[in-house]
């Protein structure tokens, strides 16, 4: 796939170098030629919430094949959107963004989740997350 190289705190992955960065929506200003998607979400104003929201998915697939990429080579840390304490938890990723969260409380996340396009039945169990 590539050069993956190992993330720090707080860094994001960027899908088109394959590498870390700690101001990833600064970093895709040097890809903004070279990918339509970067260059549409950096076209919107930059305090404007559909900007922010773009940015956001962007860091989301860069780390989505970064995470793929540690879990085939069977070592290194999880880029993940919340932590959790024990070393020892099990994550699993969110079907519309993409994002890392502990498997416990990622129906959670899945009831609010932004990028949720579909108009689904939102129940108040954790049941009803986990049938899509």
């Amino acid at each position: 796939m590539g050069n993956y190289d190992s993330l720090a705190k707080g860094q994001n992955f960027c899908f088109f170098c394959k590498k870390g960065h700690f101001k990833i929506a600064r970093h895709f200003k040097t890809h903004e030629k070279e990918d339509p998607d970067i260059a549409r979400a950096l076209s919107f104003s930059p305090l404007s919430k559909k900007r922010k929201e773009l940015l956001e998915q962007l860091g989301n697939r860069g780390n989505f094949m970064y995470n793929n990429e540690i879990m085939r080579k069977g070592r290194g840390s999880l880029k993940v959107k919340r932590a959790a304490k024990s070393d020892k938890c099990k994550y699993e990723y969110c079907i519309h963004c993409k994002g890392m969260f502990l498997r416990k409380k990622l129906w959670r996340h899945m009831r609010r989740c932004s990028f949720n396009t579909e108009e689904e039945e939102k129940g108040n169990g954790k049941k009803n997350a986990f049938l899509a």
